[in-house]
């Protein structure tokens, strides 16, 4: 299908676009703005290197081929990008469509995770509902203004709420082949952008790994589906399992895996200098005294097979944020005598 490939055409001068100097900016980010581009460029540029990012083309070429619905992408305000998703269905008759419900996450060493299905009649109706609401009450893109007479009138409305770091949010809609692209001002509590988070939550919904995530944890919208873009493979209710016991942060952070508990008695570890400890105790005193450096372990995603479950991330260094120097790590872990999932092997990248 077009609508999956990447769109590289749409992809214009890239080495003009957002920049910022003597900052580290990693493959899942998107960069700040140049201070000198305008609203309208910099908005264009970072939508085409985010297409380009998750190989993905242009709403307009989507339209062209006859498609309607909804994407939506978004990142955060330090340019972290979140789960794109999007439901697009074209007409086969006058009764029934052909189509694909998506989502796809750029994660921290460049890898696409992606999940695809084809588009369903009680999805596509819900979708329709979608456009049709937005299109009826379209998101604002203006921030709220205050007037500083409060200051010296008690009926003067109250100012607005203070709000850090509000994530950038893109929504767009592909009807009657033309689209139309909102960036919404997501400070404020907006009709049309839940509406366009129903995507997100019919996405987690549709694919059946993602019920075996914890919603009272990931919730049930754009949460769930990144934590499910996050486990794979042949066994991916295994990978799930683990990631359980890993419990990482939005960076992927975790101190699980370092616990005593969670190493199986025959582990082993092949630390930077290229020895290898093996067995419970020599490992446990291995990462006590510094064998994988003073790095903070970044997961980033497991994969389960039919023998176990191989979790992927990297160490970054602790001292210098913008020169994390990331070292791949792959840490297996197999099921034990009693049931119980524990490590059976780190291994880090050699230099």
């Amino acid at each position: 299908m077009r609508l999956m490939l990447a769109s590289m055409s749409a992809v214009v001068a890239l080495s003009a676009g957002p920049v910022a100097a003597q900052r580290y900016w990693g493959p899942e980010q998107i960069p700040d703005c140049a201070r000198d581009v305008s609203v309208e460029n910099c908005r264009a540029q970072s939508l085409a290197l985010l297409l380009h990012k998750l190989q993905l083309p242009d709403a307009a070429e989507i339209a062209k081929d006859g498609y309607r619905g909804v994407r939506v992408f978004q990142y955060d305000d330090f340019g972290v990008t979140w789960p794109a998703v999007a439901f697009l269905t074209r007409p086969i008759n006058e009764y029934r469509r052909e189509g694909v419900a998506l989502t796809r996450a750029i994660q921290a060493d460049g890898h696409v995770a992606a999940l695809e299905r084809s588009a369903w009649e009680i999805g596509w109706r819900e979708v329709d509902g979608v456009i049709a609401a937005i299109k009826a009450s379209p998101p604002s893109e203006e921030r709220p203004t205050w007037n500083p007479t409060r200051l010296t009138s008690p009926l003067a409305p109250p100012p607005p709420p203070t709000c850090l770091h509000p994530p950038t949010i893109i929504i767009e809609i592909i009807d009657e082949g033309q689209v139309q692209r909102w960036w919404p001002y997501t400070c404020r509590a907006d009709a049309a952008v839940a509406e366009a988070s129903r995507i997100a939550s019919l996405i987690a919904a549709a694919f059946p790994v993602c019920g075996h995530l914890d919603i009272a944890r990931y919730g049930s919208g754009l949460g769930r589906v990144r934590a499910c873009l996050m486990v794979g493979g042949k066994n991916p209710y295994a990978a799930v399992e683990v990631m359980d016991i890993l419990r990482p942060g939005i960076r992927g952070d975790t101190r699980a895996a370092y616990e005593e508990d969670r190493q199986s008695d025959h582990v082993s570890l092949l630390g930077f200098d290229g020895r290898r400890a093996a067995g419970r105790d020599a490992v446990i005193e291995a990462l006590n005294e510094g064998a994988l450096g003073p790095r903070w372990l970044r997961v980033l995603r497991a994969t389960g097979d039919g023998e176990g479950v191989t979790v992927i991330g990297r160490l970054d260094q602790v001292a210098e944020i913008n020169n994390p120097d990331p070292i791949a790590v792959a840490i297996r872990w197999a099921e034990d005598s009693d049931g119980e999932s524990r490590i059976v092997d780190w291994s880090v990248e050699q230099h």
